[in-house]
């Protein structure tokens, strides 16, 4: 065999190899993405499940059913899905929706805004429990989630929102906000 021909056939194999470490090591790590953005939003919907137990509602103390519904895209929304066929919320079924904006909100007992959602305002008579996701806006959430200087997940809370619509929120949930 010729000198070149063994050179060229020795270096295709080297770039095919290295585009093959590229494609595996690539793959991973959005593999890797997807996982930490699938776990951050079972622990959203931890939160979210939790604030419900956490927080007295004046809106549903009679009603069957607890309805969460979500403003913006994003994929908490089978998380919560999950959480709900297998949780309840003070022998209530729980139910996850999707809404297109706050104008539907006096349906919903808890409204989860998520973080890409912008521009969102608060409508007059919408006293509906809210919660956003890293976007914290005066009159909008009662209850924000973001993360701390070390990228741990809290949230922090608007009281005098909370009590102006009516809604009492234990000293062991405040004692857990940033």
């Amino acid at each position: 065999m010729d000198f070149n021909w063994m050179l060229f056939r020795r270096n295709n194999r080297i770039l095919i190899g290295i585009a093959l470490f590229t494609v595996v090591f690539g793959a991973s790590n959005s593999l890797k993405a997807q996982d930490f953005t699938k776990s951050q939003n079972k622990l959203k919907s931890i939160f979210i499940y939790n604030f419900l137990k956490y927080v007295e509602w004046p809106k549903y103390s009679s009603a069957d059913v607890v309805k969460i519904c979500l403003v913006g895209e994003g994929d908490i929304y089978s998380e919560l899905n999950n959480l709900a066929q297998t949780k309840k919320i003070q022998n209530r079924k729980v139910q996850i929706s999707k809404i297109e904006s706050l104008s539907e909100c006096t349906s919903c007992d808890l409204v989860f805004i998520n973080e890409n959602t912008q521009g969102v305002k608060r409508p007059g008579g919408c006293n509906t429990f809210i919660v956003t996701d890293n976007n914290f806006e005066e009159g909008i959430s009662n209850i924000n989630l973001k993360y701390n200087a070390d990228g741990r997940l809290g949230f922090e809370i608007n009281s005098g929102l909370c009590e102006d619509n009516g809604y009492k929120v234990s000293s062991a949930l405040k004692s857990l906000a940033f």
